[in-house]
C-alpha cells in the first residue's frame, strides 16, 4: 500500500492536506507541514515510503 499526502483545494482557495495509507484515509490536516510530519511518522511505523501529491500533480515527490 502507498502512503500519500494529497493537496485538496476548495472553491474558497483553502487547502486541506489529506493523509492516505493505501485506500484508508488517516486524517486531514490544515497545513502541509502537519500532514508531511504525520506521513513521516506513519512511514516509519509501517516501513513504507511516503509520497507527496501536491496541486501540481504527478510525478509524486518522496517525503524524506
Amino acid at each position: 500500500h502507498y502512503l500519500e499526502v494529497h493537496d485538496v483545494s476548495s472553491r474558497e482557495k483553502r487547502h486541506t492536506w489529506t493523509v492516505w495509507l493505501g485506500t484508508e484515509k488517516q486524517t486531514e490536516c490544515s497545513t502541509r507541514e502537519e500532514a508531511t510530519g504525520l506521513a513521516r511518522e506513519l512511514a516509519r511505523k509501517h516501513g513504507r515510503r511516503a509520497w507527496l501529491h501536491d496541486a501540481n500533480g504527478y510525478p509524486l515527490k518522496p517525503i524524506e
